[in-house]
Order: C-alpha cells, then sequence, then structure tokens
C-alpha cells in the first residue's frame, strides 16, 4: 500500500547519528534519529530535540576535554572527579554527524518553536546539496480514520564514531555505515490540543520507534500531514500501548511561514 510512498521519502529523509561517551568505561554509544530536508537550500525539519543536541554536542567538546586531561594527568583523580561532579554515568562527550544532505554543511542555524518540539536548522555555508527532491505537504490536516504511514530510521546499526584518547573526544571514522529505513503504518486516531488548547498535534495507531522522531508522516496520496514527535503510554487490560504523536501539517506550516523557510504544497505553487 505504501512502497511508493516510502520510495519517495528516501529522496529527502535523512539519518541524524548521535554519539555519547560515558566516563566510566569510556565506550562510545551510537543513536539515530531522523531528519527532513524542505528545499534546495538545505533547510531541515526535525524536533526541537534533535535541534538541542547541536547545541549540547557544542558544549560538552568545549568543557570536557581539559577535565579529562586533568583527571587523566592527576595522581588523584577521585579528587578532580569530586569538584566536577563527575560519576561513572556522566556524558563526558558527544558528536553528531548529519548524513547525505550537504558536502559540507557549514555553520548551522537553529530556529525553535516556542513550545512545541519543532524546530528549523538552516546550513549556513553551506556547499553543495545532495537532495534534489523534497516532500509536498498536504493542504488539509488528517481527519480521525485517515490512512496514514510514519518513515524514520530507528536503528543504529552503523560505527562511526571511535574514542580519540589523545584528544580526549569522539571522533568520526565512519567504519561501517548502515541505515536502514523503518516504516510503520496506522490510521489517525485523534487530534491533541497543546498547552495553549491549540490543536497542533495528532494521535496515530502507528507503533513508534525509538530514532523514527523528525521524521515524516504520510498520508496514501504521498501528501506529508504531519512530523512524529514521539508516542504516548496508554495502558488498559490487554497492556501498554504506545500510540505515536504527530505535529500537523498546518502548524509545521505555519511554523514556516513565520521563518520564512521555503516548501511545497501538493498542487499548489512553491511557498
Amino acid at each position: 500500500m505504501y512502497h511508493n510512498v516510502i520510495k519517495k521519502s528516501l529522496n529527502y529523509t535523512r539519518p541524524l547519528l548521535i554519539s555519547r561517551l560515558y566516563y566510566e568505561k569510556k565506550q562510545v554509544t551510537n543513536e539515530i534519529s531522523t531528519m527532513i530536508v524542505l528545499n534546495k537550500k538545505g533547510d531541515i525539519l526535525t524536533t526541537a530535540k534533535n535541534a538541542d543536541i547541536f547545541l549540547t554536542c557544542n558544549e560538552y567538546n568545549e568543557i570536557y576535554p581539559p577535565i579529562l586531561k586533568e583527571i587523566n594527568e592527576s595522581k588523584n583523580k577521585s579528587k578532580i572527579e569530586k569538584k566536577y561532579g563527575i560519576t561513572n554515568e556522566t556524558i563526558v562527550g558527544m558528536h553528531n554527524i548529519i548524513i547525505d544532505i550537504s558536502s559540507n554543511p557549514g555553520d548551522l542555524k537553529i530556529i525553535k518553536h516556542p513550545y512545541l518540539d519543532l524546530a528549523i536548522i538552516s546550513l549556513q555555508n553551506k556547499d553543495g546539496i545532495l537532495v534534489d527532491k523534497f516532500p509536498k505537504f498536504a493542504l488539509k490536516t488528517p481527519e480521525v480514520g485517515t490512512s496514514l504511514c510514519s518513515v524514520g530510521f530507528a536503528f543504529p546499526e552503523y560505527k562511526a564514531f571511535k574514542y580519540d584518547e589523545e584528544l580526549y573526544q569522539i571522533t568520526s571514522n565512519f567504519q561501517f555505515m548502515n541505515f536502514p529505513i523503518f516504516p510503520t503504518d496506522g490510521i489517525m486516531c485523534r487530534n491533541i490540543a497543546d498547552k495553549e488548547d491549540k490543536v497542533t498535534m495528532f494521535e496515530m495507531s502507528n507503533r513508534i520507534v525509538t530514532g523514527q522522531e523528525g521524521g515524516p508522516i504520510f498520508n496514501q496520496k504521498s501528501q506529508l500531514v504531519g512530523m512524529i514527535t514521539g508516542y504516548r503510554n496508554i495502558y488498559d487490560k490487554s497492556g501498554n500501548i504506545k500510540l505515536g504523536i504527530g505535529i500537523n501539517n498546518t502548524t509545521i506550516m505555519k511554523f514556516l511561514d513565520d521563518n520564512n523557510i521555503e516548501y511545497e504544497v501538493e498542487n499548489e505553487k512553491e511557498k
């Protein structure tokens, strides 16, 4: 049913690779999330949580390498650890890679929605956008009962990072790269009001897997009707049910319009 929809989504749906370094074992963990490329400028639609990762990454890589060096060279490591409040579970490094969007992304400009889990990442000083086909938004918000397909990168089956013991931080090695797309389908169940009592989100019967956040939600016409932000746990006699949550297309388009971001609408001129 959604074979062609999923195939088209691969033109502009991209993985975000995320690594974290924990102090205890100095082992790098691999994570993955999802981004949507909107236009030939390389403007990216994703979650605010994904956008925050870039800000956090810069902070970690400024703060922790000199601290790790100080600990490594100290004769009293526990004293230094206590000084900086570092425990075995402390994250002391992060590194991210944007895959196949630009040959040289350059600086990033991040615009976050005032309160929704929604953000734009604009590539500044980019060199060569690697995407030439983009999603087309539906004009109307999906109605209850509409068949939907959500797409994202759910499994971090790659080896792209390593810990550099001389630099005291995570670096890229691109040893093994594999990013299987993971689609799920279902129907639109109900609208959801946000904290300002505006209907900006909807609930789906689609199961959402960690990593799909930031991915597109389509109808059967391949029109983009929303973006995945996560899931809601519902408990009943049958057990735990995870229902997907998406921000609807009209909310996203208003956010893009407010920030002068170009996008395409089905059967309409480009905005």
